[in-house]
């Protein structure tokens, strides 16, 4: 009779570094927030870039693409106060709060600033216009980066 042995060790071994890395994705999710706070910060700048069929948790109906525009009186009282016509973007004070955070295996992307909320999803007088979304082509990145750091070992 002919014998073969296969040394799987080698194998394991490969499997174990893969299950370490999924087990501390620390260093994947500091690469995925600090593109996530560039990709929010260019919805500031292209003044929405809000997903088909991003779904607001309150109810509110937003338009996929540009946020909705200012009033035609926000935007006079805008002129005469001399401040600018871009959409949360006049200070740039939200823009420039957005920041991200590692809790345990999540990566929570978000701001300090209370008027914030108000910005994300609507009150009774204002649209939402929501600032923290991600487009699907960037989740797919998102997803693609957490994958190779697990496989690989890659983290960026």
């Amino acid at each position: 009779m002919i014998e073969y042995s296969v040394d799987t060790a080698g194998a394991r071994a490969r499997i174990d570094e893969v299950v370490k890395r999924a087990e501390n994705m620390e260093k994947a999710l500091n690469v995925i927030g600090r593109m996530a706070v560039s990709e929010v910060k260019l919805n500031f700048i292209e003044g929405g870039r809000v997903p088909v069929g991003w779904e607001n948790p309150t109810g509110k109906y937003v338009d996929p693409g540009k946020w909705t525009p200012l009033t035609q009186y926000t935007l006079d009282h805008r002129r005469k106060e001399g401040r600018g016509a871009k959409i949360l973007i006049d200070t740039a004070v939200l823009m420039g709060s957005i920041s991200y955070r590692i809790e345990g295996e999540t990566l929570l992307v978000g701001t300090v600033i209370k008027y914030g909320r108000d910005h994300q999803f609507g009150t009774q007088r204002d649209p939402p216009r929501p600032f923290i979304t991600f487009l699907p082509e960037t989740m797919d990145e998102f997803r693609a980066i957490a994958a190779r750091y697990i496989i690989d070992g890659e983290s960026a």
